[in-house]
């Protein structure tokens, strides 16, 4: 620190030496670096540093086990983390269903007597007769 005169900042492409102007801090021209090396880019530089960032949360998440440690996470409907039908929106409309009086119906077949049972179902406005037995009298 004893030493006076000196620049306060140095610029490269303002010390005055043509030959080893700026460019010289875009490329990496030494022999012995490998040329997969000399490929990387800005973005695979700032790719690299995001699946880093990502690697070290889901480390953390590891260890601590808690979803609340997530960076990124998605946005979930209410549903997908209560699992209650009253979260859920847009429901589809379930129709009533109800049961009539049971009823019978009496006939012969080939000289046998037989009963037929039937329950009356009615899904919303539809209504249909249910075979639930058949009996020899």
């Amino acid at each position: 620190n004893s030493l006076s005169g000196k620049p306060s900042s140095f610029t490269p492409t303002t010390h005055g030496n043509e030959a080893h102007s700026a460019a010289f801090l875009t490329a990496e021209t030494d022999p012995n670096v490998p040329s997969h090396v000399k490929s990387i880019t800005s973005q695979n530089i700032t790719d690299w540093n995001w699946a880093s960032a990502v690697v070290d949360n889901l480390a953390q998440v590891a260890v601590s086990g808690s979803y609340n440690d997530l960076i990124n996470k998605p946005s979930l409907a209410n549903v997908a983390t209560s699992g209650s039908y009253n979260d859920l929106i847009n429901k589809p409309t379930i129709p009533s269903v109800s049961f009539g009086t049971s009823w019978t119906q009496n006939s012969t077949l080939g000289g046998t007597d037989i009963t037929y049972h039937y329950q009356p179902i009615t899904i919303g406005t539809t209504t249909i007769d249910v075979l639930t037995s058949i009996n020899e009298r």
